[in-house]
């Protein structure tokens, strides 16, 4: 934990003073803006359940949501802070159904089992962009920014297990880990912009998140 900040400091530590540097020399010397969003997402989990048998069944895609905010340093570096629900995985079966996780074979003992899983997360990273305006010195790209996103999130995850004759039963979870991702923001105005993203949270059970979000910027 403590060597990944350290990382991450050090380099934004050499990407963010030069950039900075550079844009003071630049016409535009209004570069920093705060922004805010919300979006939808489709998570897909790799939980590593396999080989169901009988009547058995996993799910592990679920509709989800982010809303965040954050500060673009300038055109090419930005830090945010997110709060993601990452929907649920769901395990279903009945008496005598089986499946296997890390090696290890598991049988329902009772019927109508349902398992969920819920998770959320906060995220703390950084945003590194490339204004292809800036890059092609086409006046007409400036409506196009692909970024890449790297940071730490904290998540949570509450599981619940249900079935026939059996008490309801609930455990919950929680770490730090790291995610990384990217995408594609279309500025469709000075103070309004769409991105559609992809994320990897990167954990135990690895989670991926595909967006598409709305961000107004002050």
């Amino acid at each position: 934990m403590k060597k990944f900040v350290g990382i991450i400091a050090l380099f934004c530590m050499l990407i963010v003073n030069p950039v900075f540097a550079a844009e003071n020399n630049m016409s535009d010397k209004k570069t920093t803006k705060w922004f805010v969003g919300a979006g939808y997402l489709k998570s897909d989990a790799d939980t590593g359940i396999g080989s169901l048998t009988g009547t058995a069944s996993l799910d592990e895609e679920d509709n989800g949501f982010k809303i965040f905010a954050g500060y673009q340093l300038n055109p090419y570096v930005g830090f945010e802070i997110a709060y993601a629900d990452l929907g649920t995985v769901s395990l279903t079966g009945n008496t005598g159904d089986t499946f296997v996780l890390d090696g290890t074979s598991y049988s329902f003992l009772a019927d109508d089992v349902t398992l969920d899983v819920e998770t959320w997360t906060i995220d703390l990273g950084a945003t590194f962009s490339l204004p292809l305006d800036k890059a092609t010195g086409k006046e007409y790209m400036k409506y196009l920014t692909p970024f890449a996103k790297i940071g730490g999130f904290y998540w949570d995850q509450d599981a619940s297990a249900t079935g026939s004759g059996l008490n309801r039963t609930t455990t919950s979870e929680d770490g730090f880990d790291i995610y990384f991702g990217g995408g594609l923001s279309i500025n469709i105005h000075k103070n309004f912009a769409i991105t559609g993203e992809w994320l990897r949270y990167n954990g135990d059970d690895d989670i991926d998140t595909y967006g598409v979000n709305l961000v107004i910027k002050f």
